[in-house]
């Protein structure tokens, strides 16, 4: 029981990250809405044509709520690609620090990248230098 307890946990552990979504912030929302306001315009013309564009309901009215949310969704999804773009540039740089220190020695790496008293932070300052790089 303790088993099958125990194994539930770490499953809903390994899956939490993976279902994490980004909620857009009041600024994500704010940028939307004025984006969807510029588009609108504000002739008869240009709001009909909106109103085709992103309506659903019967006369399009809902066309606002529709042009705001789906610009905010986009927004997230950007930033996540971005998200996943910084992990994969992390682990190329832990990659490269990994085999520069096994190629130059322990000694020689904290030397270099080490900035604390004891040079023990050497392999994070080297991953974060070649991330931002």
């Amino acid at each position: 029981m303790k088993r099958a307890l125990a194994a539930g946990a770490a499953l809903a552990l390994l899956a939490a990250p993976a279902g994490r979504a980004a909620k857009p912030t009041t600024a994500d929302r704010a940028n939307a809405a004025q984006e969807c306001r510029a588009e609108r315009g504000s002739t008869d013309v240009t709001r009909e044509a909106f109103r085709a564009k992103y309506g659903t309901n019967k006369r399009g009215r809902n066309a606002f709520g529709k042009c705001a949310s789906a610009k905010g969704k986009a927004k997230e999804e950007q930033a996540d690609q971005q998200d996943a773009e910084k992990t994969r540039e992390r682990k190329g740089a832990a990659k490269e620090c990994a085999a520069e220190r096994s190629e130059s020695g322990r000694e020689p790496f904290s030397a270099k990248y080490g900035t604390n008293r004891n040079k023990r932070n050497s392999f994070g300052k080297c991953v974060s230098q070649k991330a931002s790089s």
